[in-house]
């Protein structure tokens, strides 16, 4: 790993928001980054900053994204946005090239053919109600929407957010989260670059596949907190989890479970599996959040476990509180008809607040949707109990078989169980059936190599029958990689339900 002071941070930040600058870059202007893992990503960022234009990071396609889906995406999007410059790498843009991206991109910075510079670059003076930088949703080819922030949101959420946690200022932050999803870009960039914070930046594709570096740079570093989706948890006690302990990981304040929906048998399974390593159940925290709040909507207390509360259905594991709302958030818990409910009534999540985004850019009817009375409707379902809050499920992940609520991660859950199938590579999503009025249920599910196929149709049916009282539409048996995922990892629901109506013409019934 290469150390960077502020000073050099700042250096080198002028030379990039001089070759914007040339570029003919100006206050308002926007600025894509289409860089994987790169060294000089915070200061490319600062750069564009300095000359008051937006930033926005960009995914660059992975092996997973087909660049004939992936490319022409983008190129709409780009369209869309008009942006006055790019900053990629050689070999991205010569891909953008390829795929006629050349004139949407504007003009091409090469990120590797900028210099540090001792020539102090002015900031150039902004409104706090402008819009700062463009954070976008997740996409299986490109991006859906941008959300707009300004800067006073983005203050506001920084003091908001350090202040929930206490963030101190010895406090080291260790990332190994890609910097185009707000999780990343918001813990482990803009807050340690505003309140001078040093963070511990690590390449995302190495961690995934030596995921035990996490746990070598908390202590190397001595760091303090990390942010991980859930998914991470389990991939580091499948992996990590059967080493011998290499690192004392007691001094860590907390490793925050969010972006994904927070288990709170991930957390007994991550607690038992790494007591060895100092890990404790009071360091395991959770958030909820949201890119159109920047990030934190609500943060569990620093210093105890998180609650749980039984399912609804009285059955199953319980369910895990994100703890109560950071200051300057509003919450409501709102029915069909948009009025508020009760505790411990179940609805909609809406929030208004002075961390809210600006809009959707350039998306007025789209942002009239979502912003009503000043709330923006999430679509993820939940109920308020105490102050604290509980996420059911975010919005498309609800399958209602028969007036039946059924929730696609407890389906996954199950399935992910059975033997012969890939760990953490299945999705459950709905379709309607028109001659029964409802939806039914289909999985998708990656063999492990040499498994039968028929056999896994059978066990897949009758394990979620068994334990959900449900009978799946079809098992849908797919070699490894089939799956589609979003451009921050996810197993993609939408992306895979579109592909599997692709490959099947007519509804099936497997099995």
């Amino acid at each position: 790993m290469e150390d960077t002071t502020c000073s050099e941070l700042l250096r080198k930040a002028g030379g990039f928001a001089a070759a914007l600058d040339d570029a003919g870059v100006d206050s308002g202007d926007v600025v894509l980054i289409f860089l994987n893992y790169h060294p000089d990503m915070a200061a490319c960022y600062l750069g564009v900053k300095l000359t008051g234009a937006i930033p926005s990071f960009m995914p660059c396609p992975s092996v997973k994204l087909h660049p004939e889906r992936y490319w022409p995406a983008h190129l709409m999007l780009l369209q869309h946005i008009r942006p006055k410059a790019t900053v990629t790498d050689a070999a991205q843009a010569g891909q953008m090239k390829q795929h006629g991206l050349a004139d949407a991109a504007s003009c091409f910075i090469d990120v590797d053919a900028i210099e540090a510079t001792d020539e102090l670059f002015a900031p150039r003076p902004v409104d706090p109600s402008r819009i700062a930088l463009l954070q976008h949703s997740s996409g299986t080819t490109g991006l859906k929407k941008e959300m707009a922030l300004s800067h006073e949101a983005i203050l506001n959420q920084v003091r908001a957010c350090a202040r929930t946690i206490d963030l101190k200022d010895d406090d080291t932050i260790v990332n190994w989260l890609l910097l185009y999803h707000d999780m990343g870009l918001i813990t482990s960039l803009i807050m340690p670059m505003m309140l001078g914070r040093t963070v511990v930046q690590m390449d995302p594709f190495q961690w995934t596949v030596r995921p035990a570096m996490l746990f070598d740079a908390i202590a190397k570093y001595d760091g303090r907190f990390t942010w991980l989706p859930n998914f991470a948890f389990e991939h580091l006690c499948r992996t990590t989890g059967r080493m011998e302990p290499t690192a004392d990981l007691s001094g860590v304040r907390a490793f925050i479970n969010c972006s994904e929906p927070c288990k709170m048998e991930t957390f007994g399974r991550f607690a038992d599996t790494f007591a060895g390593w100092g890990v404790r159940p009071d360091q395991l925290q959770s958030c909820y959040a949201l890119a159109e709040n920047v990030f934190a909507v609500s943060q569990t207390p620093l210093g105890r476990k998180p609650k749980g509360v039984p399912a609804q259905s009285g059955e199953g594991p319980p369910i895990a509180s994100v703890g109560k709302l950071i200051p300057g958030v509003e919450l409501s818990i709102m029915d069909q008809d948009d009025r508020p409910l009760g505790d411990g009534q179940i609805g909609e999540i809406a929030i208004r607040g002075d961390s809210l985004f600006k809009e959707y850019f350039m998306l007025a009817d789209l942002t009239s949707k979502r912003i009503k009375n000043e709330y923006f409707f999430t679509r993820d379902m939940g109920f308020l109990r105490d102050g604290e809050l509980f996420i059911l499920e975010r919005g498309d992940d609800l399958i209602i078989v028969n007036g039946r609520n059924h929730y696609g991660h407890d389906l996954e859950a199950l399935v992910n169980e059975v033997e012969g199938l890939k760990p953490g590579r299945c999705t459950a999503f709905g379709l309607f059936n028109h001659t029964l009025g409802s939806e039914e249920v289909v999985i998708v599910a990656e063999r492990a190599p040499d498994a039968e196929v028929k056999d896994l149709k059978r066990t897949i049916k009758e394990r979620i029958f068994d334990e959900a009282d449900l009978v799946i539409r079809d098992a849908h048996i797919v070699d490894l990689n089939w799956l589609v995922k979003t451009s921050s990892g996810k197993v993609s629901r939408e992306g895979n339900k579109a592909k599997y109506l692709s490959k099947t013409e007519k509804p099936v019934h497997d099995g």
